[in-house]
């Protein structure tokens, strides 16, 4: 139940919006490597009346905290509302993840709810849909997308995210 954004309409930018600089993980998994991850928090809340703090946490180690802005809506001038469809991203912090079994948990302090995933690093395509490693590139960004009633988390490939 992921609203109106699947996998394709995640997270990432295209068309006339620039998409933002976020670090390449393209390469094979190396044997005893840390897989690199960038974390994309977009926001979805119906109602924020303060900044969310999304905390990003691996095996119980707290590696990053997302301060996510409330979205303000347009106020009309001289008449004229003047709106934006593109998905509100924050990128939050950049983080390594060691080779074994791993349980991802991001939590909303506000909201007080939370998402985990639980899988083998190095991850290929998603923690959700894991792939060989001959068949789909290495995943190198955690996608968080946050609602006042719901919190998802996966990681994915940056190159194959496309925010709608």
């Amino acid at each position: 139940m992921w609203t109106r954004l699947a996998w394709l309409a995640i997270a990432a930018c295209g068309g006339a919006t620039a998409a933002p600089e976020l670090p390449s993980n393209r390469a094979a998994a190396t044997p005893g490597k840390r897989q690199r991850f960038t974390t994309m928090v977009i926001e979805e809340y119906s109602t924020c009346a303060a900044p969310h703090h999304v905390v990003i946490t691996i095996d119980g180690v707290p590696r990053g905290t997302v301060v996510v802005p409330c979205y303000v809506r347009p106020q009309p001038h001289n008449g004229v509302i003047v709106t934006s469809s593109e998905p509100r991203v924050t990128v939050g912090p950049v983080f390594e993840v060691e080779p074994g079994e791993h349980t991802l948990i991001v939590s909303d302090l506000e909201t007080k709810l939370d998402a985990r995933q639980a899988g083998t690093f190095p991850v290929h395509d998603s923690l959700a849909t894991p792939k060989p490693a001959d068949k789909a590139p290495l995943a190198d960004v955690l996608v968080v997308i946050v609602h006042v009633d719901w919190i998802r988390a996966d990681v994915g490939v940056r190159a194959n995210l496309i925010l709608m």
